[in-house]
């Protein structure tokens, strides 16, 4: 790619997500006063129909607006991660690192009635990695899915393994949900959307997984998704390949 058409690209990107970074910001907040209101409406009449059914139109709304403003995140990040995407080695110490990304996830999986969990079953300390930018980009984009589509009372697992000799593999799994074996192929598709039996958890711009793909083959790696339906899981599995040279 040459230089200055990377350079506009990434200011275009940059232009983009603060031009739609705010209007999304403001609707957040007009919602935040909406629920105020709705809660001063409850206080007064506990059983108002109208309340509630303002109510649910209300969480779609954050739902839907939340999303947004995570996906317009993503894009003013992705400019630094294109300055920092340099093929230089880390020295990875897997259990701090690992709770460096999952450690804000805790309150929200608390906040959903969710329980989360991390394994590090890798007798390796510490590994060599490539890229370790977009490497977190992708588990933290694969742990706001889980906590997005796991149902409450629901458990979100997160699992690391070495595979082979050069293998690093991280699973990140959701009991009570499971995709529809059709939809499965498409998933990692671009604007592809996928609906739950819960409409706050409906699939939003169809990007997050098909962003999640191209990072992983940026850094060499392999991403794949299984479900079961008895009982209904989802597990999407990334293998990322351990570097052998030698850190400077």
């Amino acid at each position: 790619m040459p230089e200055d058409w990377k350079d506009d690209l990434i200011n275009l990107m940059t232009s983009l997500g603060h031009d739609l970074r705010m209007p999304l910001t403001t609707i957040s907040l007009a919602a935040r006063v909406v629920e105020i209101a709705i809660q001063e409406l409850v206080a007064i009449q506990p059983e108002s129909v109208a309340a509630l059914k303002l109510n649910k139109y209300l969480e779609i709304l954050k739902s839907e607006s939340n999303g947004a403003i995570h996906l317009v995140d993503t894009v003013l990040n992705l400019p630094k991660l294109v300055e920092e995407s340099h093929r230089e080695l880390a020295l990875v110490e897997i259990s701090p690192w690992i709770s460096k990304i999952t450690n804000p996830f805790v309150p929200r999986c608390c906040a959903n009635g969710q329980s989360l969990s991390i394994n590090i079953l890798s007798q390796e300390q510490s590994v060599a990695l490539e890229q370790v930018n977009y490497l977190e980009l992708i588990l933290t984009e694969l742990l706001n899915n889980a906590c997005k589509y796991t149902p409450t009372g629901g458990d979100i697992t997160v699992n690391v393994s070495k595979k082979e000799i050069n293998l690093l593999v991280f699973s990140v799994s959701s009991s009570g949900i499971s995709i529809p074996p059709d939809q499965l192929s498409k998933i990692f598709e671009k604007y592809h959307r996928w609906e739950t039996a819960d409409s706050k958890n409906q699939g939003r711009e169809g990007l997050g997984l098909y962003l999640i793909k191209k990072f992983t083959k940026l850094i060499g790696g392999e991403i794949t998704v299984n479900c079961t339906t008895e009982p209904p899981t989802t597990s999407f599995s990334l293998a990322i390949p351990i570097s052998c040279a030698q850190l400077a």
